[in-house]
């Protein structure tokens, strides 16, 4: 690709006003070869010779050398590296040699394991099959006797292998190799159930007879080594580095000019990218978001280049995102406009330019975003669109802090209750748990299994404990989210399947009246049948979007540390969130303006989580109301401010976090900031944000002091989640109140006090009216 002519079409454009304000030219690397410890079997070396591997990278046969020595491994290197052979050469080694060897693949995606299954099967070595939820019934126990790599997702491992593990004999009686790949994956909630069922499947595989190695890969994070020893629960060695080639690449920062969107910007560079049949792949932060784009695109492109764009995200069924895949890798696809579900190694053919709109959430994301394109040493192109959120904000006014900025921590807690109780259960069914199995798992699972016992549940007899239920507690724990499934179904055409989302996704984005979007068609929100966990919609054709309202309340449940920072109190501890969605309002699709919106009543959410607070010396919030500033609208600024802010500091994302700000907590007797993770238990968020707290904060008040904007505005104190609109907020205050959190002096402006007072006079006004339309 002429990486040149591309930007001189972009530049060139009408449109174009000096958005690109930081390029950054990565220069192309030579590959580093290595000769592993030993000869590969004939058989083998044939077969990797007749796809033109005639040598192995650095990184190939360093892996290949440790799995031989019998190590469990963890090979960290960037996308497009060949990691693969990382694991298929020390496998269909094994599998040569002993032929009654098996080995079980586990991707965290349906689309990484039908593309990772053709790698396999072009070896022509092993029969290989893939077993998850499109599976055909008939074909399931030809492939579990016949199979010797099974490819598979945790979702199945969890709910069709594990619990019919009797049928799996044979296969786990001969179990050599486990592969896990994309391990930073398995982060937060989804990574801590992983985690158990990984346990699960060692304890079954022991049951059996085998005893397992485990080979994992990931993109790069700060503790490769650590969190793949937290998921297996066994020692691991590193492999780390790559000797595989690079092509050149050029990352490009993109400003959005003022009275603009940035959908608007990547609808027209889509536009000038398609016209100069670059492909394209263009990542959105959020579902609806990728539809939007989408929608637009195909309004200002005529066909047939409009019908070469497409979609991509979670929700789509197995068919839809298999024609997708395919029709992207034969190149009949110029582009496509994608969530992170297409961020993994799947293989989309030989794409050039990538489109980031909006921070992905964290550094590795970014760079596996940036990493399906330019792959086989090819140059590529990555334009980073910042939009309005502090965040994004942050590291378009500190590009180099980007490219210098280690990678995240990727985070579980095997010690969550609420997830290790539904896993107990699990266990429990499989195989009557022993006392040497419960070395597998925290110590808090001995009180698990109590409380079980106390409800009659499990029974302990010959010191083991049994399930006694009749029911199949697997199908009660989902591995991706904390509550249920519901299906959303098209009354317009017979209650077709549109897609699924998760309960509380369902109760923000499918509430009577919510616009939902999919494949660029626009859908209404008729009912949501709660009992029913199904959500009606019908099609229509209006130019609005919708976001919902909520009340809030948090209680403190446990203290479980406190500090002090310059006189202001720190804590964190177990926590009880309250939530209600109150109503929603209507925004027009280009403008955002607010177009009127309805009053709901929906049931109650209760979440016990784990969250840090922080209360300002009664010193520091005399000082605000002296200066005349809004109090509240300080504290509810900082707070959605340090909420955009903690992805720099833990492996999260903004959706992974809650908050909650009041100038007078019932139990704290002080005005309080309240932020929380978003799942049952806690993941380990907050806590790193309590642990971070002053770089936290020290970030947070860069943000917010260095945004050019008057009263506060999507880059800097806005949040696009917020349960009360955005009101009030008070960015002044704001400021003064990070001053003062960080042991700072600040002295606001007299005529800015006046102002902030006049702008929550008005919010207030602002408010009431709002309300009285909902």
């Amino acid at each position: 690709m002429d990486v040149d002519r591309i930007l001189r079409s972009i530049t060139a454009h009408p449109y174009y006003q000096g958005q690109i304000t930081y390029r950054r030219h990565l220069p192309g690397r030579p590959a580093a070869y290595a000769e592993p410890a030993g000869p590969l079997p004939a058989e083998l070396k044939a077969s990797l010779e007749r796809a033109g591997v005639k040598r192995l990278y650095t990184h190939q046969a360093a892996a290949l050398d440790a799995a031989r020595r019998g190590e469990n491994i963890v090979v960290v290197t960037p996308t497009a590296s060949g990691k693969t052979l990382c694991y298929n050469l020390p496998v269909l080694t094994e599998l040569l040699t002993d032929r009654e060897a098996r080995a079980l693949y586990i991707f965290p995606t349906k689309a990484l394991t039908q593309d990772q299954l053709n790698a396999v099967q072009r070896f022509r070595l092993a029969p290989a099959a893939v077993y998850d939820g499109d599976t055909p019934d008939a074909a399931k126990a030809e492939i579990r006797e016949n199979a010797r790599i099974i490819l598979t997702n945790p979702d199945m491992l969890h709910l069709g292998i594990l619990p019919n593990h009797l049928k799996w004999h044979n296969f786990l009686a001969h179990l050599r190799f486990v592969v896990i790949d994309e391990i930073h994956t398995y982060r937060g909630v989804f990574g801590t159930q992983v985690a158990h069922t990984l346990r699960r499947l060692r304890r079954l595989a022991a049951h059996h007879g085998a005893d397992p190695q485990f080979i994992l890969t990931s993109a790069t994070i700060a503790n490769p080594a650590e969190h793949a020893q937290h998921l297996t629960g066994l020692p691991v060695t590193l492999i780390e580095g790559s000797g595989a080639p690079q092509g050149a690449r050029d990352f490009l920062f993109w400003r959005v000019p003022q009275h603009t969107t940035y959908l608007r910007e990547v609808v027209w560079l889509l536009e000038v990218l398609l016209e100069e049949q670059a492909r394209t792949i263009a990542f959105a932060r959020a579902r609806q978001v990728v539809e939007r784009i989408l929608r637009q695109v195909r309004r200002e492109i005529a066909p047939p280049l409009a019908a070469r764009l497409t979609a991509y995200r979670g929700g789509y069924l197995a068919a839809e995102r298999r024609e997708i895949e395919l029709e992207l890798f034969s190149g009949r696809l110029l582009g496509v406009v994608a969530t992170n579900a297409l961020e993994l190694g799947i293989d989309v053919g030989e794409m050039e330019v990538c489109l980031i709109a909006g921070y992905p959430g964290t550094i590795a994301s970014t760079w596996q975003q940036a990493g399906r394109v330019g792959r086989r040493e090819r140059d590529s192109l990555v334009i980073f669109i910042a939009v309005a959120n502090p965040l994004d904000q942050y590291f378009l006014r500190h590009p180099e802090a980007f490219f210098e900025k280690p990678t995240e921590s990727a985070l579980i807690d095997t010690a969550n209750p609420y997830l290790l109780l539904g896993q107990a259960r699990c266990a429990a069914q499989e195989l009557p748990l022993t006392p040497a199995d419960l070395a597998l798992w925290d110590p808090v699972l001995v009180d698990l299994l109590t409380i079980l016992e106390e409800d009659g549940q499990v029974m302990r007899a010959d010191g083991r404990w049994f399930y006694t239920g009749q029911d199949y507690p697997a199908e009660k724990v989902n591995l991706r989210t904390t509550g249920r499934t519901f299906q959303l179904r098209d009354r317009g055409e017979k209650n077709r399947l549109v897609g699924t989302m998760d309960g509380h996704t369902a109760f923000s984005e499918a509430y009577p009246g919510a616009i939902y979007l999919h494949q660029g068609e626009t859908y209404r929100v008729e009912e949501l049948d709660i009992p029913g966990e199904t959500a009606y919609l019908r099609r229509v054709d209006v130019d609005y979007y919708t976001m919902v309202g909520r009340e809030k309340s948090t209680e403190i449940l446990e203290t479980l540390s406190e500090k002090e920072l310059y006189g202001h109190r720190f804590a964190v501890g177990r926590l009880r969130v309250r939530t209600r969605v109150t109503g929603y309002i209507k925004k027009h699709e280009l403008t955002g303006q607010v177009l009127g919106g309805e009053s709901l009543s929906l049931p109650e959410e209760v979440l016990e989580t784990v969250g840090m607070w922080f209360c300002p010396s009664p010193e520091l919030t005399a000082q605000v109301k002296a200066a005349g500033l809004d109090l509240m609208g300080g504290l509810h600024a900082v707070e959605h401010a340090a909420i955009a802010l903690l992805p720099l500091y833990a492996m999260c994302d903004r959706s992974d976090v809650g908050g909650l700000s009041t100038v007078l907590h019932t139990q704290t007797g002080e005005p309080t900031v309240f932020i929380h993770d978003a799942y049952e238990g806690g993941v380990g968020f907050a806590e790193k944000g309590y642990e971070k707290a002053e770089e936290l904060l020290a970030a947070t008040l860069e943000a917010v002091a260095a945004c050019p904007c008057e009263n506060g505005c999507p880059s800097c104190i806005h949040s696009p989640k917020c349960s009360n609109f955005n009101r009030p907020l008070d960015k002044e205050a704001a400021i003064l109140i990070l001053h003062g959190l960080l042991g700072r002096t600040y002295e606001p402006a007299a005529s800015n006090g006046m102002k902030a007072l006049e702008r929550a006079n008005l919010t207030r006004l602002l408010g009431r009216l709002k309300g009285a339309t909902l």
